[in-house]
């Protein structure tokens, strides 16, 4: 009974050899218990066991201490600098997320909020109809830079310590994507990019609304970043799949793509930095590698194709409330 207590304190090597001496000895006992005779079987085999248990315990006990003593002496040393390696190694993750949460702050979330400021100063002492216009579309797009980046920000954090919530329920994927659409309108008017969408059928998924919505709000905003002025992007949800109970976003642009070695670095989480967009639009780097993780926690599935010069594909997969299955 101590021995099983006491378990975790043994080397597991060790915790098997007296284990099975004890058992033996057991046996041992039971075969001295039937014996009649000196000379008879059970007598014989009760001494074999006795034997063999006190072998195993020289085994366990005598042979590891002289060969290997800092295993015995030093076991839960090991299992507490076992420990303390893990809790430096979190430590220093969370050390990296500290510093980049600050440096996306210090710099990223600074600008559109500068940015803010000096277009209003601006509107103030030039306030004729053709600066209002300019200034107005300018504000708009600082306005949803900034509100991405605060999501992302938020979402980010709560995403390193498990703390992300998921309400899942059904929802129209029509009215998130056309809502993302309007809070685009002006950036995508002003670089004069023809956006589409399209669907066939029920456009219901099952998913977290909020957390869906920040997907399809970061995707598009790369969309509309990474596009040069006249280019296309398409939107469109295709008809549940019966044989798999998931239902398809897919989100295409004519845009400047993504290279093959930064997509495997997205792809792995590696952290990287954004590239600036056609406009010169300044971004974080998180928004893709949150899609990730936002589409995973939403029981489903995220690919990305991409061609330099060429473009870029998106297509989320997500279950739909005809089918019982999760998008993998």
């Amino acid at each position: 009974m101590q021995l099983s207590r006491n378990r975790q304190r043994f080397d597991s090597q060790v915790l098997r050899i007296l284990i099975a001496s004890i058992l033996i000895s057991i046996g041992a006992e039971i075969a001295f218990i039937f014996y009649v005779d000196v000379y008879g079987l059970s007598n014989f085999f009760g001494h074999i066991l006795k034997i063999i248990s006190f072998y195993l315990i020289y085994n366990a006990l005598v042979k590891t201490a002289l060969i290997r003593p800092f295993d015995l002496l030093y076991r839960d040393l090991k299992i507490s600098e076992n420990t303390l390696r893990e809790s430096e190694k979190r430590l220093q993750e969370l050390n990296a997320t500290k510093d980049r949460f600050f440096s996306i702050i210090a710099h990223d979330l600074k600008s559109p909020v500068l940015n803010i400021s000096f277009m209003i100063d601006h509107l103030r002492k030039n306030n004729d109809g053709q600066t209002f216009e300019k200034v107005t579309e300018s504000l708009s797009q600082q306005a949803v830079f900034a509100t991405n980046l605060i999501d992302n920000l938020l979402l980010w954090g709560e995403g390193q310590q498990n703390q992300i919530g998921y309400n899942p329920g059904k929802h129209n994927l029509t009215d998130i994507i056309l809502a993302n659409f309007n809070l685009l309108h002006e950036i995508s008017r002003r670089k004069k990019i023809d956006m589409t969408y399209s669907h066939r059928g029920d456009s219901s998924a099952i998913c977290d609304h909020d957390l869906l919505n920040i997907v399809i709000r970061n995707i598009l905003s790369n969309a509309v970043k990474f596009t040069a002025p006249n280019g296309k992007i398409s939107v469109s949800v295709e008809e549940p799949l019966v044989k798999d109970g998931t239902i398809s976003i897919i989100i295409s642009d004519n845009g400047i793509g993504i290279s093959q070695e930064k997509l495997q670095k997205i792809i792995s989480g590696e952290v990287i930095n954004s590239s600036e967009g056609t406009y010169n639009e300044k971004g974080t780097g998180l928004g893709l590698q949150l899609c990730y993780d936002l589409v995973r926690i939403n029981k489903g599935s995220l690919t990305i194709e991409s061609q330099e010069g060429k473009g870029t594909s998106f297509t989320i997969r997500l279950p739909s409330p005809s089918g019982t299955g999760t998008a993998v």
